[in-house]
């Protein structure tokens, strides 16, 4: 008797266990997403951008033209991500797309980080240039602090699933008493320019051939190896959460310049994705960033059966977006860029 209630109660108890864990885990989830859901912006009716336009078309040209900001919750990879949440019963309850417009901008508009994202709404039922004397311009003084920057560009407060503001906090960068808009922001005939380059929407990875440098290349088989540099001084390499990778390609071909063996060398936020459902980021598992100014000895060891036929490799660094959901495969990328360092080294 005592055996049989032994054999029910076990089976019970672990499927109580488990229900407790995963229930604490969701629970703690659902608590976090329910505070990151509340927008970081001020919540009005919306003028949209081209009231500003009117007066202030360079800006406006530069913001909508060149900056993903204007793009942040209208764009293909918004709605897939988001979609793929809400389409899933357990991740719409315990995540929802709230928290997808909280920092990009209202589900009422298609302009994303718009004017009156960062600058706030103007003042009801007052000319345009009151709201401009009482309101923006004495505003501007905490829109060029770093914090102001944090509310959407770290997340959460650990800076695990993005992390610009605690990357900037540790750099040389803040040291020197750098901010964002220093780098982001420069001014351009008198005015802070607005278009910021990202390269989520430019697409341009060349900005940052001068950023990365590799060096140092040794063949002493069947090590290699080589020192691989950040020259920034402001934020890691590749930038914040998990969806931006660096990858560090080497090409090892001999003589008649056939590719015989190659490295694939990612840095990124490696994270495991939320239990039972997936499609969420949930731990950080390893991080390989590069951060700001650092220098890195990387080595590599080559098989055995490669001794004596290398003749040179040839090296690239590009940059791979890949759904958080795919966990940095490469192979599940939905753009690629062009090689923005090559070099090739003969041995």
């Amino acid at each position: 008797m005592k055996m049989r209630k032994l054999i029910v109660a076990v089976p019970l108890l672990a499927a109580f266990s488990f229900l407790a864990f995963y229930g604490f885990i969701f629970f703690q989830v659902y608590k976090f997403n329910q505070a990151a859901a509340v927008p970081l912006y001020e919540v009005g009716d919306y003028s949209e951008a081209k009231l500003c336009q009117e007066c202030h078309e360079e800006i406006y040209d530069q913001w909508q033209q060149n900056s993903a900001h204007a793009e942040a919750n209208n764009n293909p990879r918004f709605f897939s991500f988001k979609d793929k949440v809400t389409g899933n019963f357990l991740t719409n309850i315990v995540i929802g797309d709230a928290n997808c417009y909280a920092c990009m901008g209202p589900r009422e508009t298609v302009e994303g980080v718009s004017c009156e994202i960062c600058h706030g709404l103007p003042i009801p039922d007052v000319d345009i240039m009151v709201s401009h004397e009482q309101k923006f311009i004495p505003g501007l003084e905490d829109l060029k602090k770093p914090e102001f920057c944090a509310k959407c560009h770290q997340f959460p407060e650990t800076g695990e699933g993005m992390s610009l503001y605690s990357e900037w906090q540790e750099s040389e960068a803040a040291k020197q008493g750098l901010t964002c808009n220093d780098c982001h922001m420069k001014e351009k005939d008198g005015l802070a320019y607005h278009g910021f380059d990202s390269l989520s929407r430019l697409r341009d990875a060349e900005r940052y051939a001068n950023d990365l440098d590799i060096r140092d290349f040794d063949l002493s088989f069947p090590k290699f190896n080589l020192v691989i540099e950040n020259l920034l001084i402001s934020h890691a390499l590749p930038p914040s959460g998990p969806s931006r990778i660096l990858v560090l390609e080497i090409s090892f071909l001999d003589t008649a310049g056939s590719e015989i063996h190659r490295i694939v060398q990612p840095f990124k936020k490696q994270f495991n994705l939320l239990p039972l459902v997936g499609i969420h980021p949930f731990m950080l598992l390893e991080n390989t960033q590069l951060q700001s100014g650092e220098v890195r000895q990387l080595s590599f060891t080559l098989p055995s059966s490669l001794e004596g036929l290398i003749d040179r490799a040839a090296l690239t660094l590009k940059f791979y977006d890949v759904s958080d959901e795919y966990t940095g495969d490469l192979s599940k990328a939905h753009w690629v860029s062009e090689p923005f360092i090559t070099e090739e080294v003969r041995f």
